[in-house]
């Protein structure tokens, strides 16, 4: 069965768009056309989601915890 992939650009600028696996991964994933069509649903170029500020007025840099179950 030949690979499925999809375009990187699908979710550019929403953080990795690949995870490679590295030497001490023990599961190993693939894209598998199932015949629902999810995987050309994917594939669709999906509009550029909107990049949202949001200001916070701090009270303090320094985050204290007294409890005594720490």
């Amino acid at each position: 069965m030949a690979d499925v992939t999809l375009p990187i650009h699908i979710i550019k600028g929403r953080g990795a768009a690949t995870q490679l696996p590295h030497r001490f991964e023990k599961d190993t994933r693939s894209a598998y056309d199932d015949g629902w069509g999810t995987l050309e649903d994917a594939a669709v170029d999906a509009p550029r989601l909107a990049t949202q500020l949001l200001f916070e007025d701090a009270r303090s840099v320094i985050s204290r915890n007294d409890s005594p179950a720490l």
